[in-house]
């Protein structure tokens, strides 16, 4: 591998809140993040006027006095958030982002760009407006289109999303990365190996092997096959641990052999027999010879994940097309 590392920690964080219990475990992880980088924090809320008619009012009475209130609840709501990241001594930047014509994820991932975020943390079930779900689809177009990371995280149960997460929470300490040898799991890798580097974690490195996975008119008996993706994939996890040495970051291996699973399966299980706290995942790859593995797996560990997931585009593709491609 000769893909750089990236530098140590994050410059800036953005996180959108929308007042939700998840928005605000969110937050608490991205203040965490930003006060073990001493990376500044970009607070944000989408404000969509739009969405609320004015069959039910004058025009004059929402433009004079049901307008100027949603700017004065959002202005509190961020001011707040900025409050708890500056009680941990984090560095708050606060914005409150109008919709009018383009959606939220659109104003999100250009706040994005334009503020020079390097990573975008988003609660993936909460609120926007009177009682829409913000973090479903919008959440999505996000990942589909930003250029920079994306870790999302969701409250499992109920219980869970009732009880916001203390900025003091353990960092990280196991990280799962599953790897594939392409370049876009070596960029899902490299983050992994920033975000474990913060605070002393350790990386557990995952390759599939999925026997059934070789194409049709392939002529290699079964054993011969299953030899040589078992010895490719000892090569992979090999040339992963040797990145994690470089990053002085721990690392284990774990070779899972599959039957026609899926990949997401394998992946979720390890998750959990590994007890791991979040799993970094470049959003295209390769599985047995020539197999795409992480579009429509990725999204699937997306979705069923009771763990942070931080999603990672590969080099020189558009996440767009990748997550397209998936549906």
């Amino acid at each position: 591998m000769t893909d750089p590392l990236p530098s140590a920690g994050y410059r800036q964080i953005l996180v959108p809140i929308d007042g939700s219990p998840t928005a605000g475990r969110g937050l608490d992880l991205a203040v965490q993040l930003a006060s073990l980088s001493g990376a500044r924090l970009r607070i944000v809320h989408v404000l969509d006027d739009l969405r609320f008619p004015t069959s039910w009012a004058p025009g004059a009475v929402y433009e004079t006095e049901v307008l100027p209130r949603m700017r004065s609840q959002a202005a509190a709501l961020v001011a707040a958030a900025a409050e708890r990241a500056r009680a941990a001594s984090v560095v708050a930047d606060t914005a409150v982002l109008e919709c009018f014509a383009v959606r939220a994820s659109e104003l999100i991932v250009s706040d994005a760009r334009t503020s020079g975020s390097d990573l975008i943390v988003l609660g993936t079930h909460g609120r926007r407006g009177a009682d829409r779900l913000f973090m479903g689809s919008d959440a999505e177009d996000v990942v589909r289109t930003a250029s920079v990371p994306v870790l999302l995280v969701r409250c499992p149960d109920a219980a869970t999303a009732a009880t916001p997460t203390s900025t003091t929470a353990p960092v990280f300490r196991r990280v799962l990365v599953p790897v594939d040898g392409s370049a876009t799991a070596r960029a899902g890798l490299r983050e992994a190996i920033r975000v474990a580097g913060l605070g002393g974690g350790r990386i557990g490195l995952l390759h599939v092997v999925d026997e059934l996975s070789v194409p049709l008119g392939v002529e290699i008996c079964t054993a011969d096959i299953a030899g040589l993706m078992q010895e490719a994939g000892h090569e992979v996890l090999e040339e992963a641990e040797s990145l994690c040495a470089e990053g002085k970051v721990a690392a284990e291996k774990k070779l899972f052999e599959s039957l026609g699973g899926r990949v997401s399966n394998a992946i979720l299980e390890e998750a959990a027999r590994w007890q791991a706290d979040l799993i970094v995942i470049g959003t295209h790859g390769r599985r047995g010879i020539g197999r795409m593995l992480l579009g429509s797996d990725a999204e699937s560990v997306l979705r069923r994940s009771s763990v942070p997931v931080l999603l990672v585009r590969g080099p020189g593709r558009a996440a767009d097309d990748e997550l397209r491609e998936a549906a």
